[in-house]
């Protein structure tokens, strides 16, 4: 189980590599975890990147720990 603040941490301590695999957005929500629920980041992408891992890993009270990351097809949103 990650929390809010962990799943930010994650977001923003790997937007550099998420944004290098072809991710337009990256956000923070809540995700299944097995069957519980969790946060995770969520990266969307125009094409799904061949190698993106499932988790991202964080350290926390000096400990590393692992939180959900989902990948998921989107569009580049245009301003009209």
């Amino acid at each position: 189980m990650a929390t809010l603040k962990e799943a930010n941490q994650a977001r923003e301590e790997h937007s550099d590599y998420l944004q290098k695999l072809g991710a337009h957005a990256i956000v923070v929500e809540k995700v299944p975890d097995d069957g519980k629920a969790t946060f995770g980041v969520i990266a969307y992408y125009e094409s799904l990147p061949s190698e993106a891992p499932e988790t991202l890993e964080i350290e926390r009270n000096g400990k590393a720990k692992k939180i959900p990351l989902r990948a998921e097809l989107s569009s580049v949103a245009e301003l009209e």
